[in-house]
């Protein structure tokens, strides 16, 4: 008897990915971590998210997100007693952001850290902090991928939600400039929609 030798399609990247997150519940769950975040408009919500899936991962005892202030381009400085032992040294932030797999570093508190980087292109957004005190030679021996596929979502999350914050701020604004002017102002855009009606405009136009 013959044989038939049967050949196969090539499996497309999106068919791979599902394969592959269908074999590993863990994979489903950063997947959706990550979409969670990127649909959120909440700072606090992408940190809350980002902070306990890390820690859920590496199985820490603490996370924390620190983000850089935006006018000083600095971690804002903890305010808190519990904060201080996982807020890393300025060398210890520095260093995450030169990449590769980042070091277990000790800070002043006498903490020991492992600190990973959210950023976007050469946009510091902020660091993750782990507390791995206790645990450094499990996390030493640990593979970090799932952390570094969770990074990438929640620094894009956390710009994307800091602009939407912004674009708010300054538009509520420029309404209060537009209202205290006393004459009529009615602003249009480049297809001569009209995008703004002051207040004094508005009581003319009833």
């Amino acid at each position: 008897p013959g044989f038939r030798q049967v050949s196969e399609g090539p499996q497309s990247d999106t068919g791979r990915i599902r394969a592959i997150e269908a074999a590993s519940p863990e994979l489903r769950d950063l997947r959706d971590v990550g979409r969670r975040m990127l649909l959120s408009r909440d700072p606090k919500e992408i940190c809350r998210l980002l902070g306990e899936a890390v820690q859920r991962v590496m199985k820490a005892p603490r996370v924390a997100i620190l983000l850089f202030d935006l006018s000083t381009r600095e971690l804002a400085p903890p305010s808190l007693e519990h904060e201080r032992a996982l807020y890393p040294d300025k060398e210890v932030i520095d260093f995450a952001f030169h990449g590769g797999r980042p070091p277990i570093l000790p800070n002043t508190a006498g903490t020991f850290l492992i600190v990973f980087p959210l950023q976007v292109t050469d946009h510091r957004v902020g660091v993750v902090s782990v507390d791995v005190t206790g645990i450094a030679e499990d996390v030493l021996r640990m593979n970090l991928d799932p952390v570094d596929a969770l990074l990438d979502p929640g620094a894009v999350a956390l710009v994307n939600a800091s602009t939407v914050h912004r674009s708010v701020g300054e538009s509520a604004l420029l309404t209060n400039i537009l209202d205290s002017i006393t004459n009529g102002i009615i602003t249009i855009d480049n297809d001569r929609r009209i995008t703004r009606v002051n207040r004094n405009a508005m009581a003319m136009l009833e």
